[in-house]
């Protein structure tokens, strides 16, 4: 009798349980639960296939209007947003609500223009990045994840905004012309540009839109955020 006492008294004293009580004990007052872990883990989840969504959506986009090189630079640079993401993986998810009212909204306005855009919508499919992955950013994590993951947004908006802003200036084509036209007279050739117009002894070849690089400049843009 007296030894089992002691065994008691010990037991007790040293603040252990035979059956784990006191780590059970500990786990509860910290506050995690094994649902609470799994409810964690789910949302995670969640959010990964939401992003794995948005991302096919765009690249469905730009398959849909034939855009072969926005195509390859995006599956260029999807990847890189994604790594950047899985590298905060470990950080806080804040899911304030006004950010995540702003964030649902940005999708759903992201979504529902995706599913009538043409074939000959060329404005749409570049701001689609920009919409998505801020809205993306705000859903999970507020208005604090815009500054923790400006790596990730500014490789988004360089993915489509530079084409959308050097497609539409003018400035490009004459530019384009000048520079052409002294290349072939740097090569001994007469040439005389009139605007955009290349006047050749033999003909004339006039330098469009399409022509003065808008593309391949945003292409680089984008490489160079990617790379840095």
């Amino acid at each position: 009798m007296t030894s089992v006492s002691e065994d008691i008294a010990q037991v007790e004293s040293s603040g252990a349980s035979p059956r784990g009580g006191t780590a059970l004990v500990d786990t509860v007052s910290s506050g995690i639960l094994p649902g609470e872990v799994k409810g964690s883990n789910g949302a995670t989840y969640l959010l990964a296939a939401l992003g794995l969504v948005l991302i096919a959506i765009h690249l469905s986009l730009l398959y849909r209007i034939d855009s072969s090189g926005q195509l390859g630079i995006s599956l260029l640079a999807w990847p890189a947003v994604v790594y950047l993401f899985h590298k905060h993986r470990q950080e806080t998810w804040d899911h304030s609500v006004v950010g995540s009212t702003l964030g649902v909204l940005l999708l759903v306005v992201a979504l529902s223009n995706s599913s009538w855009t043409g074939p000959k919508d060329r404005f749409f499919p570049y701001l689609y990045p920009l919409l998505a992955g801020a809205g993306f950013v705000l859903l999970a994590r507020g208005f604090g994840g815009l500054r923790t993951h400006w790596r990730e947004m500014t490789v988004l908006v360089c993915l489509g905004v530079p084409r959308l802003l050097l497609g539409e200036m003018e400035v490009l084509p004459p530019v384009t012309a000048q520079i052409a036209g002294f290349a072939i007279w740097y090569l001994g050739q007469e040439v005389e540009v009139v605007g955009t117009q290349l006047v050749l002894p033999g003909g004339a070849v006039v330098v469009d839109q399409g022509c003065a690089g808008p593309g391949i400049i945003s292409y680089l843009i984008c490489l160079a955020v990617i790379f840095v």
